[in-house]
């Protein structure tokens, strides 16, 4: 949660300075969370908007965590993060 509300704010900061949102994490200085449980990844980006999320890494210590599979972040701010079969769990993953 704190490597994507990092990437958010320097989305943020990237957008003030070029007048559009970075593509890629290279971009923003960013290459992993902070235990590296995660893959961060920015899945779409431009000049309107971005979205970026994170999953965990395969073999990890987070692999198993079927409550919070994965978590997103976008431009608009919207908070998201879904369980292991695919639905919906961002009030219990973001509490």
């Amino acid at each position: 949660m704190a490597a994507l509300l990092r990437v958010a704010s320097a989305q943020e900061k990237f957008y003030l300075q070029n007048n559009t949102y970075a593509a890629t994490l290279a971009e923003l200085d960013i290459t992993s969370t902070r235990n590296d449980y995660y893959a961060l990844a920015i899945d779409s980006a431009d000049i309107n908007a971005f979205s970026a999320s994170a999953t965990p890494k395969t073999g990890g210590p987070q692999a198993s965590d079927d409550q919070c599979a994965s978590f997103a972040i976008d431009s608009s701010g919207t908070l998201s993060a879904t369980d292991g079969g695919g639905g919906d769990n961002t009030s219990f993953c973001w509490r």
